[in-house]
């Protein structure tokens, strides 16, 4: 009997994931993620819009007077969040306990990926090379231990939720409460809309309906905050001219090859790389493909083509809408790929499942070759995560001041005035700086 599509595309998650498990990953995810970039978030270093945006509006305003505030243009529920939550610790600890939040937050999608996939994904070897790719990530270096940039990660933990199924109704609360945070975080929540409206049409149900009125719900809010935001200036608000071909190689080459590669093996530099490192990505995955469309792998293929539809789609609308042309240099506007970089390896994640699976059955043609192509896979995404490792440290951020220094350079500056004034104290990068009230410094 042949399974339905909705069985197929969204799957009930195969087994129980254990609490050892989950502590398991979420902590290590955790510790991975707040060291990637070494002693730069125990020092506190506070990095651009976390600071001079959000911490510092934190420090003057409760959090119900600043949660539908826009920035950019559009509602930030995490980052205001958190930033609120880190100023009831005291004021010397609060640069580390934001770069902490951040990583905690890193390491709950790991985590949720882990969980989320197992439908798809039943081994944990392979789901465990999933949430390692979402903590140690090798594209957006930009995005590392940065409140202002978490919402990205969030979309590709947004996408997760889209396709679990899980098992009770605890997931079902985590599933509705993550994909409500992510619209209300990100202006490109129209991706999840669609996707949310798409698993009701093939899964008709009271749960993907309530799915489909969270996703709704959030949508709404976000898009009233957007329309009554001010105007952006300065700057082209939306669209790049970014012809077909152009769009389409800024895929092979950001998403697919940074994605297995890393962007570690590219020197700082503007000039454009070469595709052959995606064209490589797209023959394996084509050999793939062919192995298991000519051996009973319709469901994988399925699931893998799920994956691989949203990741285009995660990359289609940022790369669109924003005003600057990002499709060539690799660490250019690299956030905007973090989301369908990390979907296309659970896409990876699921062909290799598939072929494990085909070939435990022994049902599998060209098994040889397609064990070999699953290895170079596998091999190719570890070395692009180990290579991509540090490559945070292009922008100088562990060069930046610790949080402390900051605030000492700032007590100076209020002991030198008697005046309640605010003083102005340096975060990364370079250049920036944030102001906090003096009498918070004396306090």
């Amino acid at each position: 009997m042949k399974p339905r599509l909705s069985e197929v595309l969204f799957p009930v998650a195969a087994d129980r994931v254990t609490p050892v498990e989950l502590a398991a990953v979420f902590l290590l995810g955790s510790v991975a993620a707040f060291f990637r970039l070494g002693d730069v978030a125990a020092r506190g270093n506070i990095w651009a819009e976390d600071g001079i945006i959000f911490l510092q509006t934190a420090l003057r305003h409760p959090w119900t007077a600043t949660v539908f505030e826009p920035y950019a243009g559009y509602m930030h529920l995490v980052p205001r969040t958190l930033s609120t939550l880190v100023t009831y610790l005291p004021l010397r600890d609060q640069g580390a306990a934001l770069d902490l939040s951040a990583a905690l937050v890193q390491a709950s999608v790991a985590t949720l990926a882990y969980v989320g996939t197992s439908g798809f994904i039943r081994q944990r070897l392979w789901r465990a090379i999933v949430a390692l790719c979402v903590v140690a990530v090798p594209v957006g270096p930009e995005a590392i231990e940065a409140i202002a940039n978490l919402y990205w990660f969030l979309i590709f933990g947004g996408c997760i939720c889209l396709v679990w199924t899980p098992r009770k109704p605890l997931g079902w609360g985590v599933l509705f409460g993550v994909l409500l945070i992510t619209t209300l975080s990100s202006p490109f929540a129209v991706v999840l809309l669609g996707g949310a409206l798409v698993r009701l049409l093939v899964q008709r149900s009271r749960a993907t309906a309530v799915l489909a009125g969270v996703v709704a719900t959030g949508f709404a809010i976000q898009t009233t905050v957007m329309v009554m935001a001010p105007p952006r200036t300065g700057i082209n608000t939306f669209g790049v001219d970014l012809a077909p071909a152009r769009f389409i190689a800024g895929f092979v080459r950001r998403v697919l090859g940074d994605a297995v590669f890393g962007v570690g093996r590219h020197p700082f530099s503007r000039p454009a790389p070469g595709l052959q490192a995606g064209v490589v990505v797209v023959i394996l995955v084509a050999v793939l493909v062919f192995c298991l469309s000519t051996s009973d792998g319709f469901p994988v293929l399925a699931r893998a083509g799920l994956f691989g539809t949203l990741a285009i789609l995660t990359y289609s609308v940022p790369v669109v809408a924003t005003p600057a042309l990002t499709t060539e240099d690799p660490f250019s506007g690299g956030r905007y790929y973090l989301a369908p970089a990390l979907l296309t390896i659970v896409a990876i994640m699921c062909l290799i499942q598939g072929v494990s699976d085909l070939r435990r059955r022994r049902s599998v043609r060209f098994g040889w070759l397609a064990v070999a192509v699953c290895g170079a896979l596998a091999v190719s995404l570890l070395w692009g995560v180990e290579s991509s490792w540090t490559v945070g440290k292009v922008w100088g951020r562990q060069d930046g001041p610790s949080w402390q220094a900051s605030i000492d350079q700032g007590r100076r500056a209020c002991a030198a005035s008697s005046a309640n004034v605010d003083a102005t104290v340096p975060i990364s990068p370079q250049g920036w700086t944030m102001s906090i009230p003096c009498g918070l410094l004396r306090g």
